[in-house]
């Protein structure tokens, strides 16, 4: 179900499962009203047909807020995530050799993401550190939606294979 304006301003699931409780309250109130006056019009079969449609509302409305709320429980991905975009961003960030492990999770507008950046063996912590604070400032800034990322930070040691690089980057120019 559609709420309209919770859904077009970003609303939380939670409200948006709010939003649909009340109206099935509402639904079922009217309906209730409807079952009495065609009783009273000696139609008592209306009861149990009234019944009927309440319990088939009920049952929409609690499958719909469970279809909504999986994504958030699962971790699914927000639709339309460009994660060449996230790439190019990624890896035009001076100082990062390559980067593997991205994944992302939310809806649009509150893109939350995490991967491990690939850095030069010979740098210290705080260089490490700072090239990571550089990338998620960049990708905060730059990705609209992004809200938080979490990155570790990977030496260039040889023992990690940057499987999210393109061809081309790849250690040993992506042969094999």
């Amino acid at each position: 179900m559609n709420t309209g304006w919770g859904e077009k301003r970003g609303g939380s699931a939670f409200l948006l499962a709010d939003a649909k409780h009340t109206f099935s309250d509402v639904a079922v109130s009217i309906s209730v009203l409807v079952g009495f006056f065609f009783i009273r019009l000696g139609y008592p079969v209306a009861d149990a047909v009234v019944g009927f449609v309440i319990a088939l509302l009920i049952g929409r409305m609690g499958v719909g807020v469970v279809k909504d709320a999986m994504g958030v429980l699962i971790d699914t991905p927000p639709p339309d995530i460009d994660y060449e975009r996230f790439s190019v961003i990624i890896q035009n960030t001076p100082g990062v050799v390559g980067y593997h492990d991205l994944r992302c999770r939310g809806k649009p507008g509150e893109i939350f993401c995490d991967f491990h950046i690939i850095v030069d063996a010979g740098i210290t912590v705080r260089e490490g550190h700072e090239i990571a604070d550089q990338v998620r400032d960049r990708l905060i800034a730059e990705y609209a939606g992004v809200t938080d990322v979490l990155i570790h930070t990977d030496p260039d040691d040889g023992s990690c294979i940057p499987t999210d690089l393109p061809p081309h980057r790849r250690p040993g120019g992506g042969q094999g």
